[in-house]
């Protein structure tokens, strides 16, 4: 049984070495594909998680746009 696996295994290397180094082209475009994906998930992810906060932060340093108060307080003082 181990020696069935460690041939399974050595085959599985083989075919996947033949396939990486038989079309160089395939492979770069691979890896291409690989990281524009990587840094789009983690764009998404960075604007998920901290667009909240940021937005907070930039509100709060406007102050308040609106201030409630009751009728006839805002009246001249003489």
């Amino acid at each position: 049984m181990s020696e069935l696996r460690n041939t399974n295994r050595v085959m599985f290397w083989r075919i996947l070495r033949r396939l990486l180094a038989a079309n160089r082209g395939r492979l770069f475009v691979m890896l291409l594909a690989l990281g524009a994906g990587a840094a789009v998930t983690a764009a998404l992810l960075n604007l998920q998680i901290d667009a909240k906060r940021r937005l907070t932060t930039e509100f709060r340093a406007f102050g308040p746009n609106v201030v409630v108060v009751p009728r006839g307080s805002l009246s001249s003082s003489p």
